[in-house]
């Protein structure tokens, strides 16, 4: 009990010692910590939703999916995983830049002429890079994207 007062008085001395002791007096003001909570997904502001976008997830893994011309999705894999995503036609496929999407998602893509492109993801585990590293396996995601003329 005794130390929590002198710890204050203690503090006051060794910055008047600090100051060169010319009459100058330190104001300490105490700083504000504030924890605010992470964002959730409604949190988050996403273009997304004023595309009225489709969701691919994990569980269209080795399938096909059909879009029009000019029609796009979001592809959320999740976050479990570290995604490298590749499209073998970008003339017919492709990611749209600088659109904010919801944690653990890939990003927006667009149908961008008619024709069928395949998107491949591979998926390192998260804890890969924790000190023992995790032993769990990469994985592969394949999509086969038909974009339809409409």
């Amino acid at each position: 009990m005794r130390k929590k007062a002198l710890l204050p008085t203690l503090m006051m001395a060794i910055l008047l010692a600090l100051s060169g002791c010319n009459n100058q007096v330190a104001i300490i003001t105490p700083t504000l910590v504030v924890n605010t909570p992470a964002p959730t997904n409604q949190d988050i502001p996403t273009e997304t939703q004023s595309l009225n976008t489709k969701i691919v997830t994990l569980s269209e893994n080795n399938q096909t999916i059909i879009i029009n011309l000019g029609e796009t999705f979001l592809l959320d894999l999740g976050s479990d995983y570290t995604w490298t995503v590749n499209i073998d036609r970008l003339d017919v496929l492709s990611r749209l830049p600088n659109i904010l999407v919801i944690k653990g998602a890939q990003g927006v893509y667009k149908g961008n002429q008619a024709g069928t492109a395949n998107l491949t993801a591979n998926g390192d585990p998260a804890c890969l890079q924790s000190k023992p590293p995790c032993a769990l396996p990469s994985i592969l995601f394949s999509l086969e994207v038909v974009v339809n003329q409409s």
